[in-house]
């Protein structure tokens, strides 16, 4: 229960993943830290005022650690733990131990496709880094769902929608993610499509004008391939940026 905030939970239809709708000054958030010393990486909301939000949440992981924050602001004496409280309960799922094929890159440019790692490993997330004081441009053939930003809080009213110019034909789904939160679902489309529809993501502070003085985020991004295909051959690239004087 998040007290007398207007705000209820509701399930992303794509992703399975829970977003909040409504005010978020109260609420439990899901972190998940692709690798022990990596930043964390937002993957679900949860809150619920008016009985209508979609409970109880379930949350796979797609890495080893997770993080569960339960967070309330403007408390008033209405508030207590009858009207501010969550009950979850956990369990651990065996996953593979070792991949093959590095989730960690960290090279100037490079290509991941999924048809060459093990099968066990595909729902596992990338974390790709740039060098020092660089940025990251990543480009995969897909057709864009749509975009969450933290910053801008979905309206109460609101709801899950997606234009596409074309039907998606899988229930693969990817998420990529840059280190301020925002995140990007698009349906991946095949390396030999015909289709010329793609995603292009920046990390994060690439769009950044004016200078800026405060702590920066990080640049790092992360990119999760929800229930890909056996055998597609879906496949994103990165490329570091650097900005002119």
């Amino acid at each position: 229960m998040t007290g007398n905030r207007t705000c209820d939970s509701r399930v992303d239809p794509d992703t399975g993943r829970s977003y909040c709708f409504g005010d978020r000054t109260a609420r439990v958030e899901i972190f998940e830290r692709p690798w022990h010393e990596s930043i964390l990486f937002s993957r679900g909301c949860i809150c619920n005022s008016t009985n209508s939000s979609y409970l109880p949440i379930v949350f796979t992981s797609t890495g080893r650690e997770v993080e569960v924050h339960f967070s309330a602001a403007n408390m008033t004496n209405a508030d207590d733990p009858d009207s501010l409280s969550f009950e979850a309960s956990y369990e651990f799922v065996k996953g593979p131990m070792m991949c093959k094929d590095v989730r960690r890159k960290n090279a100037i440019t490079g290509v991941v496709n999924l048809a060459s790692g093990d099968v066990e490993c595909r729902n596992r997330p990338w974390l790709i880094e740039p060098s020092y004081d660089r940025y990251l441009y990543i480009r995969l053939k897909a057709l864009f769902l749509r975009k969450f930003n933290p910053a801008a809080p979905l309206a109460y009213n609101g709801s899950f929608s997606a234009v596409t110019p074309i039907r998606c034909f899988t229930k693969s789904r990817v998420i990529i993610t840059n280190g301020e939160g925002i995140s990007v679902t698009a349906c991946p489309l095949p390396e030999d499509t015909k289709h010329r529809h793609v995603v292009e993501v920046f990390s994060a502070g690439w769009g950044r004008k004016d200078p800026f003085f405060g702590a920066e985020a990080s640049r790092v991004v992360s990119v999760e391939f929800l229930n890909p295909d056996e055998g597609a051959h879906y496949a994103f690239s990165w490329l570091e940026l650097t900005k002119r004087p």
